[in-house]
């Protein structure tokens, strides 16, 4: 299995906390924030590699994973395998894996028969039901990737919004979050000012508002590799500027471009110790979306060296 044990050190994912405190380079004295990772790999980086990969080697594959000290591993994805072959087995993996205590498995669904297939699995499949409820408002920037990607359009997305919202205010949702996708830029129209972003953003966080619903909480995805660690930068300082109240950010950065861990870097000099940063990557850097429109030039912040230079940065993941 030579493109598991020839090329990843497992090993070097083992984590030891230490002071995360820090002088910034604008001379002021802070902590860098609060850091979770999610491991990516089972799903992101399996869903571009060929689909005939045996399910044993997956099932070794993450069961490697769960022993190296990863809190959050992504076993995969339960949609049609017309669509995505990959991960046509994922009943397979999801039966013959072995989890471990302490690790928290989560999985992707885009509508309610994925739902439905991922909880026959819980536990120890987390579907989200045991976690803080904070809903969010999420669009593609991009509608020519959103119709690749979910088959549905941004206006169909943005239609969404309105029942998530009465259902959140009739479930006494406490926070609310607000995301975009395809955040920077698009292989089919291109870059993504922070004008642009900040657009999407006010109208979400308008909704929440009106709601009485506070937002604490932003995500911002980037199939398509188009981060810069300035702007990434930017963006996160106009976030903090116009609304303080956000402390949650998740940044999900593909490196198509060899951006992602320096972006990444970007946002722990730019956040501090009152915020928490949530990362995601796979091990090995490897996989990314099948429908960016970029074939095999993909791939994602690789584990190992996000967890390498977080560790050596002193920031504990937990």
């Amino acid at each position: 299995m030579p493109y598991i044990t020839g090329y990843v050190n497992l090993s070097c994912l083992r984590r030891s906390g230490s002071s995360p405190q820090f002088i910034s380079q604008r001379g002021t004295h802070m902590g860098y924030p609060t850091v979770t990772y999610k491991e990516e790999g089972m799903r992101e980086g399996m869903q571009i590699e060929d689909a005939s990969i045996p399910v044993e080697d997956k099932v070794r594959l993450l069961d490697a994973l769960s022993e190296t000290g990863l809190k959050h591993i992504v076993v995969g994805s339960f949609v049609s395998p017309r669509y995505t072959p990959q991960m046509a087995e994922i009943d397979d993996v999801m039966a013959r894996f072995t989890p471990k205590p302490g690790v928290r498995y989560t999985a992707l669904a885009l509508n309610e028969r994925g739902r439905e297939r991922a909880q026959q699995y819980s536990p120890p499949l987390d579907t989200g039901e045991n976690s803080t409820y904070r809903p969010t408002l999420r669009c593609h920037m991009c509608d020519v990737f959103a119709r690749r990607n979910t088959n549905r359009s941004q206006a169909q997305e943005m239609a969404d919004w309105e029942q998530i919202v009465s259902t959140a205010k009739a479930l006494g949702a406490t926070e609310a979050g607000i995301g975009t996708n395809a955040s920077w830029g698009s292989n089919f129209v291109g870059k993504f000012s922070n004008a642009d972003r900040m657009d999407i953003f006010e109208r979400q966080h308008a909704m929440w508002d009106e709601a009485e619903i506070p937002v604490t909480a932003v995500s911002l995805g980037d199939p398509m590799s188009w981060c810069m660690p300035h702007e990434v930068k930017s963006q996160l300082v106009e976030i903090k500027s116009r609304w303080p109240d956000i402390r949650d950010f998740t940044l999900h950065l593909h490196n198509g471009r060899g951006m992602a861990l320096v972006s990444a870097y970007a946002a722990l000099e730019t956040l501090d110790e009152t915020d928490t940063l949530n990362l995601d990557g796979t091990i090995g850097g490897i996989g990314g979306c099948p429908y960016c429109g970029n074939g095999r030039a993909t791939g994602q912040m690789p584990t190992e060296d996000a967890i390498n230079m977080l560790e050596e940065m002193g920031i504990d993941t937990g």
